[in-house]
């Protein structure tokens, strides 16, 4: 008896809390590596979640940007002053506004996550509030027993998860899978699944992965802790009374300038208010040829009715995320491989997709095609990059 009491307490229970796009805990899993037992529970609060336990939290897959950079250093000083650097290019934002994570596996090798520093505050600040303890940060993308050639496939409800290789994933409704899979899945022949009954009749279909598999992939050497630090929370705590300290000074400051911004601000409008109406009906005008009427007095209103008209025509029933990337599926396939998707990144209401192309003609090409083809979309071109004879660059696709 005292032999199994031992042998009890020797036994690892990892808990694991996974949250849904709008940060707020959707699942808690508790798993044990030396026994295999996996237990999931739906949880809809932060103040559900018990204080005594050391918690690993899976961020939206469409939160966290990952990427492979192939710096030749083992000095870990050296690399956190590299990594960021080496995947600034693929960031549609600045690079001080993320949190660059990574881990070194073979051959000179870096495993990088990516998530801006607005959802790891947000994050920071509930873990807080709750009184929780955090041993981890990772992805959900994590969550997935993902090897470097095959295709893996993770149903959950209405969508799934897609992770190709380590580095590439994707999350899509389960309706657009297959066209999402004829497009960015072509190059990998062994195919993984969590169901059973779910085949690829064109692809080596390896045996279904379990939930067990899933959060035993957490703890394998291709993963990234984003965590920041240990004292991470201490950090917080801190800066926090930095802040009261500063606030009397921050409240006069405000006092004093509120009057003169209040003044500057109505003069602003005033003037700016014909050139913003005018813009407005420029775009109406580019949009629609059929502009008339009262649409040339108030073209804001008018910009109103016509998107209400579009909303009763069900347009609006589709998600951002759908719509945007059946619009990427179709001009992928017009323009007939000549352009190479890299990634796709989801932050807030914009759609950051990586390319490669052989020339910027090609670039400007994909982008009007793609402007066309989702007109509700603002779809812009970012820094191009040119890199062993092909161009890099980041588009966005920014809902109208």
């Amino acid at each position: 008896m005292h032999e199994a009491v031992f042998i009890s307490k020797l036994m690892s229970n990892h808990h694991i809390i996974k949250l849904n796009n709008e940060g707020q805990p959707e699942y808690w899993y508790q798993y044990t590596p030396e026994t295999g037992h996996f237990y999931s529970e739906s949880v809809s609060h932060w103040q559900d979640l018990p204080k005594q336990h050391d918690y690993i939290v899976l961020l939206p897959q469409l939160w966290v940007y990952q990427s492979q950079t192939s710096i030749p250093s083992k000095s870990i000083d050296v690399l956190r002053q590299s990594v960021a650097f080496a995947v600034e290019e693929e960031l549609s934002n600045d690079l001080d506004q993320n949190h660059v994570a990574f881990k070194s596996v073979a051959n000179n090798k870096q495993m990088v996550s990516v998530v801006s520093l607005k959802h790891l505050e947000a994050l920071r600040d509930m873990i807080s509030a709750h009184g929780l303890q955090v041993s981890g940060i990772h992805s959900y993308s994590d969550f997935c027993p993902k090897s470097e050639h095959q295709l893996t496939i993770m149903f959950e409800g209405d969508h799934v998860l897609v992770a190709m290789g380590y580095d590439d994933a994707m999350w899509v409704d389960q309706e657009s899978l297959l066209e999402m899979l004829s497009l960015f899945g072509k190059d990998y022949d062994q195919v993984r699944s969590n169901r059973t009954d779910w085949v690829m009749s064109e692809k080596n279909m390896l045996p279904p992965f379990s939930e067990q598999d899933c959060a035993a992939a957490l703890f394998s050497d291709f993963v990234v802790d984003i965590k920041p630090s240990s004292d991470w929370l201490k950090q917080y705590h801190a800066s926090e009374q930095r802040q009261y300290k500063i606030i009397f000074v921050l409240f006069s400051m405000l006092l004093l300038s509120w009057v003169g911004i209040r003044l500057y601000q109505y003069i602003l409008i005033s003037s700016q208010a014909e050139s913003i109406k005018t813009q407005q009906l420029d775009l109406l005008q580019q949009r629609y040829s059929d502009v008339g009427g009262s649409e040339f007095i108030d073209p804001f209103a008018a910009w109103q009715s016509r998107l209400k008209k579009l909303n009763q025509s069900g347009q609006s029933l589709v998600s951002p995320l759908t719509e945007a990337t059946h619009g990427l599926g179709e001009v992928m396939q017009a323009m007939g491989g000549q352009i190479d998707l890299r990634a796709m990144r989801m932050i807030d209401d914009r759609l950051e997709i990586s390319i490669v192309a052989d020339s910027l003609t090609l670039i400007n090409r994909f982008q009007q095609q793609l402007q066309s083809t989702a007109p509700l979309f603002k779809v812009l071109v970012g820094v191009n990059e040119q890199n062993e004879g092909r161009f890099n660059s980041v588009i966005t696709m920014e809902r109208l």
